[in-house]
């Protein structure tokens, strides 16, 4: 059953795609410059403070750079998420509404609580596996637990990290409903977004999981192809697919049909 929803919401996401693929690659083509742009520039940035400045001072001196660029750029990324939305739900917007989050103080107070939800997601799924790797790597090499460092135990050791690692992603997976909640009850409470996110995605989270691993050979294909697929159709078609299985999520616990903003 869950594999054949699966299925019906990565079909509804493609026909979208088609019906919209200009507003699609023009929308990956916009992520992928302000991207693109803010790595050059930061890189140059940073080039040019560690020739009038130490190696630390110009690091903590681009952080902070780093962090008003992120603030200033997060409206820009939400608008074209809410785009997007805007495609699942079938409303008619202009693309320019992607700057609609910089609009007023409460939109982008509302993007901003959005992004950095989503950031701090992707950087626990990302770290928890390394830091855990790393702990078990210490642990074996100073001999601390007592267990003589083997290939075996450290086969054992690594399976139970990646065990633990899905187990987070699926458990950190209630947070994806945070820039629903914020769409549809145009809110700028974190705690209030998180659990109502939370209770949207109970039941839900294995079936979150198993979508996110399906792309997975459309990004290793892509990888292999030098990128040259990912903007024009893994980008919009992976953001498609979540914002159709966020509504079907939605739907299910009596929710209003997922839209973003319209003004």
């Amino acid at each position: 059953m869950l594999s054949e929803r699966r299925k019906v919401i990565k079909r509804q996401a493609l026909n979208l795609y088609y019906e919209h693929f200009t507003e699609c690659v023009i929308l990956g083509f916009i992520a992928l410059t302000v991207t693109k742009g803010i790595e050059s520039i930061g890189q140059a940035v940073f080039s040019r403070l560690r020739t009038v400045l130490t190696s630390q001072s110009a690091a903590v001196v681009y952080l902070f750079i780093l962090v008003g660029v992120f603030v200033l750029v997060c409206p820009l990324f939400f608008g074209i998420f809410s785009h997007f939305a805007d495609i699942c739900s079938n409303r008619k917007s202009s693309i320019l509404k992607i700057s609609v989050f910089y609009s007023s103080r409460k939109m982008f107070r509302c993007a901003l609580i959005c992004s950095v939800s989503t950031i701090m997601l992707a950087l626990f799924d990302l770290c928890a596996p390394v830091v855990m790797k790393s702990s078990v790597d210490i642990l074996l090499l100073r001999n601390i637990l007592g267990i003589t460092d083997s290939n075996s135990v450290r086969a054992v050791l690594n399976i139970s990290v990646l065990v633990i690692s899905v187990v987070l992603f699926i458990a950190s997976s209630g947070f994806m409903c945070v820039p629903i909640v914020v769409l549809q009850n145009n809110v700028c409470s974190g705690i209030f977004a998180a659990r109502q996110s939370f209770s949207y995605m109970h039941g839900h989270k294995f079936e979150c999981f198993m979508l996110c691993l399906s792309f997975l050979p459309l990004c290793i294909i892509s990888y292999f192809a030098f990128g040259i697929l990912f903007i024009p159709f893994v980008f919009p078609y992976i953001v498609l697919s979540v914002c159709c299985f966020l509504s079907y999520v939605t739907a299910q616990n009596a929710s209003p049909v997922f839209c973003g903003f319209s003004d």
